[in-house]
């Protein structure tokens, strides 16, 4: 699966995003679309696609 790379100026890998987007949707029920990409600093194509590898590949509800 394609884990795409951060929008200019971003600094986390497709792994550390990963882990941040487990990490943001466990700690709370609800995490608005707007907190995750401002607290990744990504776009909302690569938001999606992270969020699609998690659910298809990791098996994790998102």
């Amino acid at each position: 699966m394609f884990i795409a790379t951060p929008v200019a100026g971003g600094s986390t890998s497709g792994t550390e995003r990963i882990c941040q987007i487990d990490q943001l949707l466990g700690s709370r029920r609800f995490v608005t679309r707007r907190e995750r990409l401002d607290r990744l600093g990504v776009s909302w194509a690569t938001l999606k696609r992270d969020v699609a590898y998690l659910k298809d590949c990791l098996h994790v509800r998102a």
